[in-house]
């Protein structure tokens, strides 16, 4: 597998691809579009080429890389129902075996991730497999985790469980942003997860979530994501010294309504409205949302790029 195309990577790996039906985002996963186009070649299944698969000749590339970020799974989700524990423990055995590679695991799913990872019988698995490994390094100081959310009933569901779960360095990417999202009370120790602190400082962690990935939504029936919904992100992350990463607006940015007409171009109006804001009643601003396509809407917030990455050693 060559360079990433995604800009928080160098590296992708797929030792499992595929996913299923279920989730709000599956109809529009464009990990789902590239699969069909690859159905009946690389080990994609031609019958039904998102069917969640393990590809076993891909299992050791890392072994191969120099040092890099990996992330691993970008075409489906490695803490799937339908990925086995057996497969899971060889694929975490290759990242044991390869500490000079930072792994980044991106799932929808974790309260698999917890129920695999928080489980002292894994830990002895991984250690078998992995002749000469240390037993005490779990989590493996060489893995990230994060969840996926779009709205702030995803981070409500999916980041707690993120937290209960043993993990070197947790991170949440919010692309494709569907709406305005509060992550403050994850991005610090302040009260409910108090009594996460204790467990991540064994770890080295200092933040509950030490990466915040935003971005708007392309491809293909792209939805618009207000500008306030990245800038507000942006800011609770300054608030909590957390890195904050922009990927982009994705296809369509704030524009005149009449400038749109003229050109021809798709475009919508956000309305004002209120919403709940780290517990303050907030307001978004109206605005008109023109489709320019993910090149012209760019990845600038207030004037520049917000690539920011974590420091974890």
């Amino acid at each position: 597998m060559g360079k990433s195309l995604i800009e928080w990577t160098d590296r992708v790996w797929n030792p499992t691809t595929g996913c299923s039906p279920g989730l709000q985002c599956y109809e529009r996963c464009y990990a789902r579009r590239f699969a069909t186009r690859l159905a009946g070649r690389y080990g994609y299944p031609q019958d039904d080429p998102f069917r969640v698969t393990f590809h076993p000749d891909r299992l050791e590339l890392p072994l191969r890389w120099r040092p890099c970020r990996v992330f691993v799974d970008s075409m489906g989700d490695l803490f799937h129902e339908d990925v086995s524990t057996d497969v899971l423990d060889r694929v975490f055995a290759v990242m044991a075996h390869a500490p000079r590679l930072t792994f980044q695991i991106l799932t929808k799913r974790p309260e698999n991730a917890m129920g695999y990872l928080n489980n002292t019988a894994t830990l002895w698995r991984i250690f078998r497999e992995c002749s000469g490994v240390n037993p005490w390094n779990w989590p493996l100081r060489n893995v990230w985790l994060g969840v996926s959310v779009e709205n702030q009933e995803a981070a409500d569901i999916r980041i707690p469980p993120l937290l209960e779960t043993q993990a070197a360095l947790r991170f949440v990417s919010c692309e494709a942003l569907l709406g305005p999202v509060d992550l403050i009370r994850y991005l610090t120790f302040e009260g409910e997860h108090e009594r996460a602190e204790d467990m991540l400082a064994r770890y080295g962690a200092s933040q509950p979530v030490s990466w915040i990935i935003a971005g708007g939504e392309t491809g293909p029936g792209a939805r618009p994501c207000h500008p306030d919904w990245l800038r507000r992100l942006r800011d609770q992350c300054m608030a909590a010294g957390v890195p904050y990463w922009m990927k982009g607006h994705g296809e369509w940015r704030k524009g005149d309504q009449g400038w749109a007409m003229e050109k021809g171009l798709k475009h919508v109006h956000l309305g004002v409205r209120g919403f709940v804001l780290d517990f303050r009643v907030a307001v978004e601003p109206s605005a008109t949302m023109v489709r320019v396509g993910r090149k012209a809407a760019g990845d600038l917030l207030d004037g520049r790029q917000w690539k920011e990455m974590p420091q974890h050693g």
